[in-house]
């Protein structure tokens, strides 16, 4: 019988006598096929970097003898992982998904492109989950599933298409597409924000300068200036809070919707209520339908 160093860990006693524990794993193959089958390794690590030698992309790996893992079920925002706050623009996703895509299409593992967007990604939020997924990426675990932990920063529609790019094997692809949706959405917010600057500005204007003459008028006739000043204050300060509330609202639907997005029945409650708004109900079904 051979002598043991035990020293050397388990480890190193399994390579030893050829006693490895077996993994399970499904990839695809540089055509985008599907490919399963099993390994022998010390451990999942070294199993997962002999499978990428291979120029495999993995998709899953787990032991032989491993329980089937239960299907994910976690609602938006339950996992301990990810943040529910967190959220970024447009501008910050289409750039974000753009560095993913040309990192993808020269070759770069999925693990080490999330790895680099870490350190130039746009925003901080997407820098700390790009830095934890990639973490779990070169673990042998699903990039798709793991952004379900950040819901205010992938939509449904985000995940879906991650999900067919690994299916399929054309991530890069699917990322490009994120970035030209992205990019599309963001010229939408520019072109909504250059349209509506000046009746925001006349708005403004109108409450301002509308309350001049009574102020003026007051003095000429030779009332206390504190009393009129503090009628001109009034004057302005409920139109002014009407508009703050209506910001606070508007705000506040911008801070929801990423979440809602991922509860289909709240987005119906959402949208029914829009469109039954007067005047701007009209303009949201038309934006839709453009």
């Amino acid at each position: 019988m051979p002598e043991i160093n035990y020293c050397c860990g388990t480890r190193y006693i399994a390579i030893y006598f050829k006693i490895m524990p077996t993994f399970v794993f499904k990839a695809r193959n540089k055509q985008g096929e599907r490919v399963e089958g099993k390994r022998e390794a010390p451990d999942k690590r070294t199993a997962l970097l002999a499978l990428r030698e291979s120029e495999l992309f993995i998709t899953e790996l787990v032991p032989l003898n491993a329980a089937k893992p239960k299907k994910a079920t976690a609602q938006p925002g339950s996992q301990t992982n990810g943040k529910w706050w967190w959220r970024a623009n447009a501008k910050s996703l289409s750039l974000y998904f753009r560095q993913l895509q040309a990192l993808l299409k020269a070759g770069t593992g999925l693990s080490q492109a999330l790895s680099a967007v870490a350190q130039s990604a746009p925003s901080k939020p997407l820098r700390e989950a790009s830095l934890e997924m990639s973490r779990r990426t070169a673990k042998g675990e699903v990039w798709s599933i793991q952004m379900r932990e950040y819901p205010g920063l992938f939509s449904p529609l985000a995940l879906a298409m991650i999900r067919s790019g690994e299916a399929g094997g054309f991530l890069d692809e699917a990322c490009g597409k994120l970035a030209d949706y992205a990019e599309h959405d963001h010229h939408i917010q520019q072109v909504i924000a250059r349209e509506t600057w000046y009746p925001k500005m006349v708005i403004f204007a109108a409450i301002f300068i509308l309350n001049v003459p009574p102020l003026v008028v007051s003095i000429m006739k030779g009332q206390p200036i504190g009393p009129a000043i503090l009628t001109y204050l009034m004057g302005i300060g409920l139109p002014l809070l009407a508009i703050l509330l209506i910001w606070l609202a508007t705000s506040g639907k911008k801070f929801i919707m990423p979440l809602a997005r991922h509860l289909r029945p709240l987005t119906i409650i959402i949208d029914q209520i829009k469109l039954l708004t007067p005047v701007a109900g009209k303009t949201v079904r038309n934006l839709a339908v453009a």
